[in-house]
């Protein structure tokens, strides 16, 4: 049981990643290039993060580093 839930919150990170990707990449395409400046244009906006949270440069960067893999 405790596997599946590793499973189905890597799942949901993933999905979450995949939805909020593009965002960031638009935004980085606008001009900014540091985590700061990207969790900043994320809260601007309005887009939480995945547990409906406020976005900091560890979470940006989590959700990059989800993007290599």
């Amino acid at each position: 049981a405790v596997d599946a839930m590793k499973v189905a919150n890597k799942t949901a990170k993933t999905e979450f990643a995949v939805k909020v990707l593009p965002v960031i990449n638009e935004i980085k395409s606008a001009g900014v290039s540091t985590l700061r400046g990207i969790c900043e244009c994320l809260n601007r906006r309005g887009i939480s993060t995945r547990n409906g949270k406020n976005w900091y440069p560890a979470t940006v960067r989590n959700v990059l580093k989800l993007q290599t893999v």
